[in-house]
């Protein structure tokens, strides 16, 4: 699994793109799964889906409160960006509900 900026590469056949909250849905987007840790602050379920935010919650794929402290505060250039994506990406398949929930939604 290799990530780079705005998305995802699973598989040759499987491509996941990332979002901003509340960004126009696009073209053909499909499922949008929302990964953070905790839900949007004032936000009901119901609002989600309807207010841009995401389609379902998935925090299970969301990185840990020790890695977004640790990049806190950076300056956030592509370097930064890829050395963070490699230690979320080592976080989540270090654990076995990671690898499952990448692995359920590659095959969705």
């Amino acid at each position: 699994m290799a990530i780079g900026p705005g998305n995802l590469q699973l598989t040759k056949n499987i491509k996941v793109q990332t979002f901003r909250y509340c960004e126009p849905r696009g073209r053909n987007e499909g499922l949008r799964i929302g990964t953070t840790r905790l839900p949007p602050r004032g936000v009901t379920r119901e609002r989600w889906q309807a207010d841009g935010y995401f389609d379902v919650w998935f925090p299970v794929l969301a990185p840990s409160r020790a890695l977004l402290r640790r990049f806190r505060g950076t300056v956030i250039d592509l370097s930064t960006y890829e050395l963070f994506c490699a230690s979320y990406e080592r976080e989540l398949l270090a654990s076995a509900i990671g690898r499952q929930a990448v692995q359920l939604i590659a095959a969705v």
